[in-house]
């Protein structure tokens, strides 16, 4: 699933910055499903893309851990951020 999406600019060079998540393909009734009829995700990735000369650059920070991302999504989008591509 996508998240949410922005652009941005660093240094004069367009960035697409995605916040996406994948959940299980089940998860019957785990705690984890609190009754909501949908489960809680897997995995989420943060992704950083840009094109110079023609071509695309991507960046994917992933984390494994909802548990963890509730600790840490604040650093993990800034090492996302920190993503640039030098134009040479």
């Amino acid at each position: 699933d996508i998240i949410s999406g922005r652009t941005t600019e660093r240094n004069g060079q367009t960035y697409y910055e995605f916040d996406m998540a994948a959940a299980p393909e089940t998860c019957g009734s785990s705690k984890e499903n609190l009754g909501l009829g949908f489960c809680p995700y897997d995995n989420i990735f943060l992704l950083s893309a840009t094109v110079v000369d023609s071509r695309l650059y991507v960046a994917c920070v992933e984390c494994d851990s909802t548990r963890i991302w509730k600790l840490a999504s604040a650093e993990l989008k800034r090492v996302r951020s920190s993503f640039t591509v030098e134009v040479v």
